[in-house]
Order: C-alpha cells, then sequence, then structure tokens
C-alpha cells in the first residue's frame, strides 16, 4: 500500500511557526530570538523589526500593540534613533491610534515579505546590531506598503563589517604564518568542523576582539581567509547543534554569535597540525622532482 503523501502545511500554521522562531514569549511580552531580519543596514533593520513585531502580535490575537512596546524592542536592539522614530511617525503601513500601532493590509504584505526574507538562505544581506554600516538601509518615510528594502548595491555584505574582516582580521590572521593551505584542510570538512577552525583563526589573530563572534562573520571570515564558502545558517545550526553536545567545542552565546572553548581550540589546532603536514609533504615532494632534473 502507498504512503500518502502529507499535505503542505497551510500558510497561516508555517508563518505562526517561524514567527516563534524569531520571538519567544517570557513575562507577558514578546522577545527578539531570532536577530539575523537579513537587513542592509539600521533603518532597514529597525523597520523590518516593527514590521515582524506587529504582526507576530496580530497572529496571537493583539491585532494593536502600545507604541511603547515597539520602541522598547528597538531600543533593546538598538536601533531606536532619530531616523527610525521619524520612519514610524510617518509610515502609513503602519496605522497610529492614540497610543497604540497596529499593521494596515500593506504593512501585512510587508511583514510577510521580510518574514520569507529571513528564512531565504540566498539573500546575502545580514546588517546585525552593533556592526557598523550604514545607518540608513532604505528611504525613511516610504509608503508604498512599508519601505520595502532596495538591496545592498555595493556588493559588500554587512557593510562595514566586510571591511573588519578582509581589512583587519585576515591580514592578521595571514601574517602568523600557522596555516599554508587552509583550503585543503578545510575542504572536505563538516560545516561545524569549518566553523570551529575558523573561531580558532579568528581568536588566535585578533585575540580577545574574536571571542564571540555572529555566524554572519564567521562565514566572511572562512571565505576570505580560506576560500572557503559556508552558507551563515549552515554555519549557525552546525555550531549550534555541537554546543549541545556533552564534549562542547563551542559555547551558544545567544542569537547567531558563538565562543570557541579549550575542546575546540584543541580541535582546531589538530586541524591546522594536518595542513602543516600537507605543506611539508608538497614542498618535499616539490624538491625531489627538482632534484632529477
Amino acid at each position: 500500500m502507498a504512503l500518502r503523501e502529507l499535505p503542505a502545511p497551510k500558510p497561516e500554521g508555517l508563518e505562526a511557526g517561524r514567527l516563534r522562531e524569531i520571538f519567544r514569549e517570557r513575562d507577558g511580552q514578546l522577545h527578539l530570538e531570532e536577530p539575523q531580519l537579513r537587513a542592509t543596514g539600521k533603518l532597514d533593520y529597525a523597520q523590518r523589526l516593527s514590521y515582524l513585531f506587529l504582526y507576530a502580535h496580530e497572529k496571537t490575537g493583539n491585532e494593536s500593540v502600545p507604541r511603547s512596546a515597539l520602541s522598547t524592542i528597538l531600543e533593546n536592539s538598538n536601533v531606536l534613533d532619530a531616523h527610525a522614530r521619524n520612519w514610524i511617525s510617518k509610515e502609513t503601513a503602519i496605522v497610529k491610534e492614540d497610543n497604540n500601532v497596529r499593521l494596515n493590509s500593506a504593512g501585512r504584505r510587508a511583514a510577510r515579505k521580510y518574514l520569507e526574507e529571513v528564512f531565504d538562505e540566498e539573500r546575502k544581506a545580514d546588517w546585525l546590531p552593533g556592526e557598523a554600516g550604514r545607518s540608513q538601509g532604505t528611504k525613511a518615510g516610504a509608503s508604498d506598503g512599508a519601505g520595502a528594502e532596495k538591496g545592498n548595491k555595493s556588493g559588500k555584505r554587512g557593510g562595514g563589517r566586510v571591511s573588519k574582516v578582509t581589512t583587519d582580521w585576515v591580514p592578521r590572521w595571514k601574517a602568523l604564518g600557522l596555516v599554508s593551505n587552509g583550503y585543503s584542510v578545510l575542504k572536505n570538512r563538516t560545516p561545524g568542523e569549518k566553523g570551529v577552525f575558523g573561531l580558532w583563526a579568528i581568536r588566535k589573530a585578533v585575540g580577545e576582539d574574536g571571542k564571540v563572534v555572529s555566524e554572519s562573520v564567521l562565514s566572511n571570515f572562512l571565505y576570505h581567509a580560506f576560500d572557503t564558502k559556508v552558507e551563515n545558517r549552515s554555519l549557525g545550526r552546525a555550531l549550534k547543534r555541537m554546543s549541545a553536545e556533552k564534549d562542547k567545542k563551542v559555547l551558544h552565546m545567544g542569537g547567531t554569535k558563538f565562543q570557541i572553548t579549550p575542546d575546540g581550540i584543541e580541535e582546531a589546532e589538530k586541524l591546522a597540525a594536518m595542513g602543516k603536514g600537507d605543506a611539508s609533504a608538497s614542498a618535499s615532494a616539490k624538491g625531489k622532482g627538482a632534484s632529477k632534473k
């Protein structure tokens, strides 16, 4: 007897599940659990968070919320500034009623669009609060159904974050000369192993400044330092699994941020030693070839 194909989840149920991954209810309030909103800059992040926050409340039966609650979650994410306040006051997709705010139909469309993008692994925009970058991801006061973002046309990922990785961290790592061919070390490794090695290399290169690293910064470092591409969310999922193991090689510091442990450092140093062995073998082979000529 053939198994029946399970029905696809209804859009409403899928949206509710995704919103629960982004927000968690604690003490009667929604708190941001997943900070990676695929934003291109500070204002874009504030806009996305505003729509998703109001949409999450709507899905739980709260059509409108106090404006102070919206301000609080933006403030907790360090994105509440004059640009964000000005945008909220002018954005027609967010309806202001006395001291409450809610989404209209245009706002709900924008929220659904941003919700899709949070889980779109092909989307490269990944600005996070506290990182350098453009202060405005979209034009303030846009009223086309919620200030739809224009994308990161500069080609840079995360604004100033790429500059930090490429102009500071990667050169400092390469100057150490610890591994001659990191690509060969990592090419057949799992995303988790690549993540641990990258965390170790960053810590070796920049010390305390690289103690806690986000999955997006780690992905950038792996690419620029070792020519190794690993998608942000794949890294995050793998490292979260590793953080739950008995012999923890990484610690999950919340959201998308991770820290390597002494066990992880030991594991990474073993991989680095293998890389040195490969380099020595290659140099020896070249020497023998030259002596035969």
